[in-house]
């Protein structure tokens, strides 16, 4: 009998399956599988599992494979965990014959390009096939250098056939490019996305506003929720919504065109074509009735804690304070110059983690933003950062990989609404917040300053609503002599406090303390104070532990 090394082990013990005998229970967070923590006390999900079967918590640092999982449950040593492993390992293949393996040949049948506006093709998708008839779709893009890199790590997503769905005043929409092709064969404008049936983002909606969109959806369950996520992205944004049902004999319009040919094919599709209502926008009337009214709350009060964003993951004893902020709240930070506005948002940025962050920094640039965030990140000054890039060997912000930052300047709300709709074609996922530094900085309105202000602080609330996030908004001091900061001391505009669900004040009532003051809270009580560790030449803004 071969030895057993380490990988045969991880892969005879699958980590997801040990996981579940402790009675730890994986759960999607905005495209990520995680789970609670069972190494430190944990109120929502701070663990990652990773599919090449290894786990992070970026709540206590715990991280390894199966073989350090147990250890840490078990307190026990890696080494003798390995040891036990091996044993009953070796007891299971002696009682067990070794079956034989049949690995399907699976071989590349087509490759389809993704182009952008321009028409330059910016990554691939290969289609695979097998004997038995199952399939394959690989994701890949070139480097600078031409080399292939799998995966769309860091790609923007593009709808197939992107610069003809741009021209094009009716759309098509199905799932695969196959399907792509049998349509177009008729004819038609059509689309889809990469990724299969769960691939669709809401992003892509941007792209089809305005125009007449007819879906054709799979017969199969995978279709059902491919076409309720896509039918949910375009509601008000299109000029018309079509949806066509294939019959139950056909899975997709592929396998009729495949059968009868593309001009049989064609009237095939009229038929159940004229068989449909176009909706206008692809919504009905936008009034609830009171029993829809109680599901809504009901719905909203039951749902997973995974939508919401407690600011005690950054300090403690301002969560025991606060209450949670969901989807649709702004919270306001209010700060006199040079007190750290930018810094709250990233100390409160990382300790979310992994919700997905967009930041929009319009004050400073991207390199001080990164040198500020590795510093942060690696407990060190900034100094020391430069010093280590300059030497070749830059701080990794990994840490930091759920944060997707934009320092473009002259920014409106309706700017930062289309960027964040369409974010999710590069992050892969939806922001589920967005940061804005600072309010003073963004553009719109009409008169003074001041009512130009209030009219982009009422903009921010709409914004909030209009992306489903949670919205944090710094904002100026007024200038006065008190150090304190009240509810009304925003020097932009009045409305600020108006549109936010949570106030704070933050100012430095020392060198390496700062206050943070609840001046308003929808949801709760107002006036707590809570002092905080601050090191301004690492960029952290800490937990004050008193004895």
């Amino acid at each position: 009998m071969s030895e057993i090394t380490r990988d045969d082990i991880i892969s005879a013990f699958p980590l997801r399956d040990i996981m579940q005998t402790y009675g730890v229970e994986l759960q999607n967070v905005s495209g990520k599988l995680m789970a609670i923590c069972p190494f430190h006390p944990d109120k929502n999900p701070s663990m990652q599992f990773y599919e090449d079967q290894h786990f992070h918590c970026y709540g206590c640092e715990a991280h390894g494979t199966v073989i350090d999982f147990i250890a840490l449950k078990q307190n026990q040593d890696t080494k003798d965990v390995f040891k036990m492993l091996v044993k009953k390992l070796e007891g299971e293949r002696k009682d067990t014959p070794a079956p034989a393996k049949v690995k399907e040949a699976f071989r590349k049948v087509d490759t389809y390009p993704y182009r952008d506006e321009h028409g330059e093709t910016r990554y691939f998708v290969d289609r695979l096939e097998a004997p038995s008839g199952k399939k394959r779709f690989a994701q890949w893009h070139n480097d600078a250098n031409g080399t292939r890199i799998n995966g769309l790590d860091g790609v923007e997503r593009l709808l197939y056939r992107f610069p003809k769905v741009l021209a094009a005043k009716e759309v098509v929409l199905c799932e695969g490019e196959k399907c792509c092709h049998a349509l177009e064969s008729m004819g038609y404008v059509a689309s889809t996305n990469s990724g299969g049936s769960g691939g669709w983002l809401d992003g892509y909606a941007e792209h089809l506003s305005g125009k007449e969109v007819i879906v054709l959806p799979d017969s199969d369950g995978p279709g059902q929720k491919w076409l309720d996520k896509v039918k949910k992205s375009l509601e008000g944004k299109v000029e018309t919504l079509r949806i066509i049902h294939m019959p139950e004999s056909y899975n997709d319009i592929a396998d009729v065109v495949q059968e009868q040919g593309a001009d049989e094919a064609a009237g095939f599709l009229i038929d159940l074509w004229e068989k449909t209502t176009a909706v206008h926008r692809g919504v009905d009337l936008p009034i609830l009735s009171y029993r829809e009214m109680e599901d809504v709350y009901t719905k909203f009060v039951k749902r997973d804690g995974k939508d919401c964003i407690d600011l005690g993951k950054w300090i403690p004893e301002l969560g025991d304070s606060t209450r949670p902020l969901y989807p649709g709240d702004v919270c306001t930070i209010i700060a006199d110059t040079g007190t750290g506005k930018t810094m709250v948002l990233q100390n409160i940025a990382r300790a979310i983690a992994p919700t997905p962050v967009l930041f929009f920094e319009i004050e400073l640039t991207a390199e001080l933003m990164a040198e500020r965030s590795m510093s942060m990140v690696h407990r060190v000054d900034a100094g020391k950062v430069e010093y280590a890039a300059k030497s070749g060997s830059a701080f990794s912000l990994k840490e930091m990989s759920h944060v997707w930052t934009c320092v473009q300047s002259k920014m409106t709300c309706s700017d930062l609404e289309s960027i964040s709709k369409r974010a999710e074609l590069k992050m892969g996922v939806k922001p589920a917040v967005i940061m804005v530094d600072y309010i003073g900085l963004l553009r719109g309105g009409e008169g003074k300053r001041y009512e130009r202000l209030s009219t982009v602080a009422e903009d921010i609330k709409i914004l909030a609503k209009a992306t489903n996030t949670v919205v944090f908004i710094t904002s100026q001091k007024k200038r006065n002599e008190e150090q304190k900061i009240g509810l009304h001391d925003a020097k932009d505009t009045g409305s600020v406090e108006n549109s936010s669900a949570l106030v704070l004040g933050v100012w430095k009532t020392e060198k390496e303390t700062m206050a943070i003051k609840i001046l308003k809270q929808t949801k709760g009580y107002a006036s707590t104070e809570i002092y905080a560790n601050f090191n301004g030449a690492q960029a952290r803004i800490t937990e004050r532990i008193t004895a």
